[in-house]
């Protein structure tokens, strides 16, 4: 019994002590919990402050990175290339070709709006388009996003002549002669030491040197039709080697006219041969007429005249004739064809009709001024006006079916008029002025402009000088002192 009571007493106390580990396990694990628990806030809380102060660190090594960015001017090689006359030039390109790579690669650069019709002094205004952070990234920060570029480069005339066959020689501002059309491009440009020593006709000009010398014939293109050393080669051809001591492209004397034919003189020295040959080249360089023994060979008009024998060649018709005496009188009838077919069919001449007869060697003229026929015939007679002396052989021809003349009042004081092909006065005689040649419907007045056929200011320009008009162009300058050319509807075209 005592055995038995001694064991249900051990399994007791082992029971006991099991309920009590596991209470003690129980609250060992509640305890150890909390404390996992707190422990578990504690380290979010330090979390917090570890990433307030990763954040306050970030934006001090921002600040700092970005006060250590080097600035960079994006725009410092960028070029922006215009183009066209002064007043009518356009951005052509913006050039970043002197750029860095960085920049070329990373920037998009942009006209802020459209130039038209730029001038010299004018100011365009590129934008820059980027990534920002991508510079900042690269240690960069960009200083300006647009900037402005003046304009400098645009073709500024400084000297112009007239139109003849299409063209005009005009002077830029870099001091080189161009060949121009009436659009106002440029077909060729003379070397810097060239310069033009005649119009343009029948395609082609005679250019020189500065200093006066002749140096070839050219055509619209800018190509050599023929020059002295084509003269060199056809002389020692036909005399021989080392024959040819010159060779000289004749200019034109200051009163005559040019028309395609350009006339040569080839010096040889040999010992059967001594002495100097003159020819004439036609437009396309070929001899016209060969070398010859021409002493005195020169143009008349549109003719060519040798005074030796007084022989005439008519160049654009081929006619020739030789006469005994003075080579103006014995080409009237050509000269008279020529005026008339350009002047409204008529010619304006000191006297009547002057006959030549070549049989009598005499011509004779009475004192009725006017305008006459291609037979001779008086058309307008111009008896009525008193014309000064200083005039009278001034007197305009007909262009475009009018004419301008400068008269007097029967008191002596200068007048001017404009009358059609029937003599009718357009209005009544204006007060005399400085003034230039009618042609194309319109003539320079000093200080006032151009005045149509009516005597009415003609275009809404305001110029300080002008030029008289040839082929439908009038070179110009304008208020600004600049330089262009016009056209007939008072339009500036360059």
């Amino acid at each position: 019994m005592k055995k038995l009571l001694a064991l249900v007493l051990s399994v007791l106390v082992v029971v006991s002590l099991f309920v009590g580990c596991g209470k003690a396990s129980e609250t060992s694990n509640i305890t150890s919990s909390t404390t996992e628990s707190e422990r578990k806030y504690d380290t979010s809380t330090e979390a917090k402050e570890e990433y307030s102060v990763s954040t306050e660190s970030a934006e001090e090594d921002e600040q700092e990175i970005i006060a250590d960015l080097e600035p960079i001017n994006v725009f410092e090689s960028v070029e922006v290339v215009c183009d066209g006359w002064n007043g009518f030039g356009k951005v052509t390109e913006i050039s970043t070709s002197e750029c860095s790579a960085f920049v070329q690669d990373n920037v998009v650069f942009s006209l802020e709006t459209s130039y038209s019709e730029l001038q010299n002094g004018d100011t365009v205004v590129v934008t820059a388009q980027y990534d920002e952070n991508f510079f900042a990234q690269n240690g960069y920060e960009v200083i300006e996003t647009s900037h402005e570029f003046e304009v400098d480069d645009l073709i500024r005339i400084i000297e112009g002549q007239d139109y003849h066959d299409g063209v005009a020689w005009v002077r830029t501002g870099n001091l080189e002669w161009s060949c121009c059309d009436k659009e106002g491009n440029i077909l060729f440009v003379l070397d810097n030491n060239q310069v033009p020593m005649s119009y343009f006709a029948n395609e082609v000009a005679i250019v020189g040197t500065l200093l006066g010398e002749i140096t070839a014939v050219v055509d619209k293109a800018g190509n050599v039709v023929w020059s002295p050393e084509d003269g060199y080669e056809y002389g020692e051809a036909r005399w021989g080697s080392d024959s040819v001591t010159s060779v000289k492209i004749i200019g034109l004397g200051e009163d005559e006219d040019y028309f395609g034919y350009t006339r040569v003189s080839i010096s040889i020295d040999t010992f059967e041969q001594t002495g100097t040959y003159y020819g004439i080249i036609d437009s396309e360089g070929n001899w016209w007429s060969e070398p010859g023994v021409m002493p005195n060979i020169g143009y008349y008009e549109y003719c060519i005249y040798t005074s030796s024998k007084y022989r005439l060649y008519n160049i654009l018709t081929n006619e020739e004739m030789e006469v005994p005496l003075y080579y103006d009188i014995s080409v009237d009838y050509w000269a008279r064809e020529y005026i008339t077919e350009r002047h409204n069919g008529l010619i304006y001449q000191v006297g009547d009709y002057c006959e030549y007869y070549i049989e009598h060697g005499v011509y004779y003229s009475d004192t009725k001024n006017g305008y006459y026929d291609i037979d001779g015939q008086l058309v307008i007679d111009l008896s009525k006006y008193n014309i000064p002396d200083v005039c009278i052989w001034d007197i305009q021809q007909f262009n475009d079916g009018y004419s301008l003349i400068d008269i007097t009042n029967d008191q002596g004081s200068g007048y001017y008029v404009v009358i059609d092909t029937s003599g009718n006065e357009m209005f009544s005689p204006k007060r005399g002025v400085d003034h230039g040649e009618l042609k194309c419907g319109y003539y320079w007045v000093k200080d006032v402009g151009y005045l149509n056929i009516y005597g009415e200011e003609a275009f809404d320009l305001v110029l300080k000088d002008g030029e008289d008009f040839s082929e439908g162009m009038a070179y110009v300058t304008t208020a600004d002192s600049n330089h262009h050319y016009i056209n007939t509807d008072g339009e500036i075209v360059f």
